[in-house]
């Protein structure tokens, strides 16, 4: 997540929460994707470092239901700033000019 948000212009010196909400602030993203980027960056802290307390029942463990919502929280983030831009660019649905033939 850190690489992409510089990657779409984030200050690089910047905590991965602030490079979001730059990103954000800048009109990079929009407020879903946001809050999105958010739940990623959680996720991801969640799998990386374990909880103080594995028994306490107010932690959240990172099992498959989390890792899987992770994953697709991922996979759309990127199907929406990298992708779907490329995919707006190459299916425009407009004809095409034909070249003009000489006489």
């Amino acid at each position: 997540m850190q690489a992409s948000c510089i990657q779409l212009g984030a200050p690089a010196n910047n905590q991965l929460v602030k490079q979001i909400d730059w990103l954000s602030a800048n009109g990079i993203i929009t407020n879903p994707l946001k809050e999105m980027a958010h739940r990623i960056r959680l996720g991801g802290n969640l799998g990386a470092h374990p909880p103080e307390d594995p028994d306490d029942p107010t932690e959240i463990l990172i099992g498959s239901e989390y890792a899987d919502a992770v994953l697709e929280f991922t996979r759309d983030f990127f199907q929406h700033v990298y992708v779907t831009p490329e995919r707006l660019k190459k299916y425009t649905f407009k004809k095409l000019a034909l070249p003009a033939t000489g006489p």
